[in-house]
């Protein structure tokens, strides 16, 4: 495949890598745990997808498996303004990739909070942050866990 066409298939993939995004992140705020699954199934054959053809582009372009950004850049431009232009897209696709992974990642992250919480509520842990004379912070120890209340 010729540097044209690899662009092509990069930029397709990456953009069918921020679709899986936003729908795990609609999956994860719905707590759809079937389609969350499946997704990230689907979004490691599409991570795998994109490395093959990274470094399939960085041996058409006679690039060395670890070059820069900017070497690439510079070896695109050198042969076709086009593939700047598509090498740019790709760029904002996947650090449109790279923003979604992360709110996904904070989405996961207050979840499990919410969820600890709750766990140790149930077991007997100490209770909620409080506040006693003078606004000083402290936690309410429970009595009894509530999973045997």
């Amino acid at each position: 495949m010729d540097a044209a066409a690899l662009l092509d298939h990069l930029l397709d993939t990456a953009r069918a890598l921020r679709e899986h995004l936003r729908a795990q992140g609609e999956a994860l705020a719905a707590r759809d745990l079937a389609a969350i699954e499946r997704l990230t199934c689907e979004q490691q054959a599409l991570l795998g997808t994109l490395r093959e053809a990274d470094a399939a582009l960085l041996a058409a372009l006679g690039l060395e498996p670890d070059a820069t950004r900017k070497r690439v850049e510079a070896a695109l431009a050198a042969r076709a303004a086009d593939l700047s232009s598509r090498w740019q897209a790709l760029c904002a696709c996947l650090e449109d990739c790279r923003r979604l992974n992360l709110e996904n990642g904070r989405r996961v992250e207050g979840q499990r909070r919410v969820l600890q919480g709750v766990l140790q509520a149930l077991r007997g842990g100490e209770g909620p942050l409080t506040y006693g004379p003078g606004e000083d912070e402290g936690t309410t120890p429970l009595r009894q866990p509530l999973g045997k209340a």
